[in-house]
């Protein structure tokens, strides 16, 4: 005797209805935004903050309660991360408040750092201590050719808010993290640092929009 099994009909191939659900316990992982500094409800892992000038190369200036970009001066910020390294960054934000000098002329240039500084320690001749820069006022290679922003500081205790590339911020997370650094194409300008006593809405803050 014969037996005859049919599996199914059509071309002989299995498919799945499209219009079929498949469920899984998986969870969505939504956007989310961290605020890093010490602004009220920032989360505070560590800024350091700090300006060089030519005019006096062995100052340092890491512990003044302001931050001064005159010409020809330059200034240098930095957030310190969250350890684990997101799946995608989405974007960011820098947030610098002037405070009681405003720019009158020109803007403010802002650049990705390439290398090392201390807070501390950075003058206009040495990144930290016993360390020169690449060249003299954090220039040459000591930061990217091209800045990735910049901004007015025209109007008096303000918050100015500048896009930092998200490549960049991948950079950093990866070990990278050597922070911005500022300076002017024209007149000068008082910026927020995380030790000002006064303006503390105006300290520097980076906001991430990430998905975890």
């Amino acid at each position: 005797m014969i037996v005859v099994i049919v599996l199914a009909t059509g071309c002989g191939r299995f498919g799945f209805d499209r219009n079929q659900r498949v469920e899984t316990d998986a969870p969505v992982l939504e956007p989310m935004t961290i605020r890093l500094g010490n602004r009220p409800g920032a989360t505070d892992l560590g800024v350091a903050d700090t300006w060089i000038n030519s005019n006096d190369v062995g100052a340092n200036h890491g512990a003044d309660p302001g931050l001064q970009v005159d010409l020809p001066d330059f200034a240098l910020y930095r957030f310190e991360l969250p350890a684990a390294m997101p799946s995608q960054i989405l974007a960011a934000e820098l947030h610098l408040g002037v405070t009681d000098d405003r720019l009158e002329a020109g803007v403010v240039e802002v650049f990705e750092m390439k290398v090392a500084w201390s807070e501390l320690g950075a003058t206009w001749n040495e990144a930290s201590p016993g360390i020169a820069w690449p060249a003299p006022g954090a220039a040459g290679a000591s930061r990217a050719a091209i800045r990735f922003g910049a901004f007015d500081a025209a109007i008096l205790f303000t918050d100015d808010t500048i896009a930092v590339p998200t490549d960049v911020i991948a950079r950093w997370w990866s070990g990278a993290n050597f922070g911005i650094g500022l300076d002017v194409t024209a007149a000068g300008v008082n910026l927020g640092v995380h030790e000002d006593p006064t303006n503390v809405d105006l300290r520097p803050e980076l906001r991430i929009t990430y998905v975890p």
